[in-house]
């Protein structure tokens, strides 16, 4: 202990260093009310039984024997967060609801700028609640929606200012709304890098592209194409762990790629191959990075694609299938077995060194 700690003011013989100390080493006298507790002191310590001992005086209220304990009234509910949470997701979703159904069927009655000063007003009061309570942990899970929501009210006001008061064509209004989700979203991520607020960005960014091919009148293979490009951005942005939460980008990125695949092979045959491909390589992926979500939606590729790959080159023939369902027994099989024998070989042995030595000699 330092020179001013507790302690400092005992004397050699109260530490034990003086003579005929013996078993009573390291003793003090203790005045009442007092709790007497040994203190080894670092600096001297060499070893367990060579260690010195230096006795201080606490108090019963810092040796927790008086300590009162908190009364029912003062300890904290479990039930109390997730009645808030509870409560701010269905105050959030009668706000939105009720809103819409201002806005979009009963319209007539508030007007044009009624309309938008009731949404941007929803928008404002959830983004500004969200941001109140986003450094609360125990309902952190409550302010992401409410900034979820106040998204859904600007793509609202959006919405109305784009086709109602600008007369834009509906391509570009879908344009300016994902151009607009993209905007907030990434700026909700930056402040709050929640699974919600990723779901807004990868929404907006995908609605971005969508519309500005549209605008261009491509193919619908160019729609899916453009889609598994953005998967393979986002998973590869996840990997480098610039977007997060990553296991949430992971799965944002599968379902682009899956939905892209599966949307080029409805109509050419390449696209079967480039959908049975990604979900290979997204089980294969997911082995290497040890993800169980590029794993699940990798198998989930293999439900919606095999069938296609399967009819495409069996035909009306069952043997495609056959060979499917053989080669899928026989995976199943040989993990089983494999897992089984890598486990039986890797358990501890429960026999003692002797007796191992007498089994080796025999």
């Amino acid at each position: 202990m330092g020179p001013n700690g507790p302690g400092a003011n005992i004397t050699k013989e109260q530490a034990g260093g003086g003579p005929g100390s013996g078993s009573a080493r390291g003793r003090a006298a203790v005045g009442p009310g007092e709790v007497s507790i040994m203190v080894m002191t670092p600096e001297r310590v060499t070893t367990r039984d060579s260690a010195p001992a230096v006795q201080r005086r606490v108090a019963p209220s810092e040796a927790g024997q008086t300590r009162p304990q908190p009364t029912a009234e003062q300890v904290p509910s479990v039930w109390a967060p997730w009645m808030a949470t509870g409560l701010g997701f269905l105050g959030g979703a009668l706000m939105l609801v009720a809103s819409g159904l201002l806005v979009f069927r009963f319209g007539s009655e508030l007007g044009r700028n009624g309309a938008l000063a009731l949404l941007a007003g929803v928008a404002v009061v959830l983004a500004a609640a969200g941001l109140w309570v986003r450094t609360w942990r125990s309902v952190e899970q409550l302010g992401a929606t409410w900034w979820l929501l106040s998204s859904v009210a600007v793509l609202y006001f959006v919405d109305i200012l784009a086709a109602d008061v600008f007369h834009w064509s509906l391509r570009a209004t879908l344009m300016t709304g994902g151009v607009s989700l993209v905007v907030i979203g990434g700026v909700e991520w930056l402040l709050r890098r929640r699974p919600l607020q990723l779901v807004v960005l990868f929404a907006g960014l995908a609605m971005t592209v969508g519309a500005g091919l549209w605008m261009l009148d491509q193919h619908d293979w160019v729609y899916g194409l453009a889609f598994w490009g953005v998967a393979v951005i986002v998973v590869t942005l996840a990997w480098l762990r610039v977007l997060t939460p990553v296991r949430t980008a992971y799965a944002l990125g599968c379902i682009a790629a899956i939905a892209g695949a599966e949307t080029i092979a409805f109509d050419h045959t390449w696209g079967v191959y480039l959908a049975l491909g990604t979900a290979l390589a997204l089980l294969a992926i997911g082995v290497a990075l040890q993800q169980m979500v590029l794993l699940a939606f990798g198998t989930v590729g293999i439900f919606l694609t095999l069938p296609d790959w399967i009819i495409l080159h069996g035909g009306d023939s069952s043997v495609g299938s056959w060979i499917a369902f053989g080669l899928g027994v026989a995976l199943v099989a040989i993990v089983s077995v494999v897992f089984r024998v890598r486990r039986a070989s890797t358990m501890p042995s429960t026999e003692t060194p002797g007796q191992i030595s007498e089994s080796r000699a025999a």
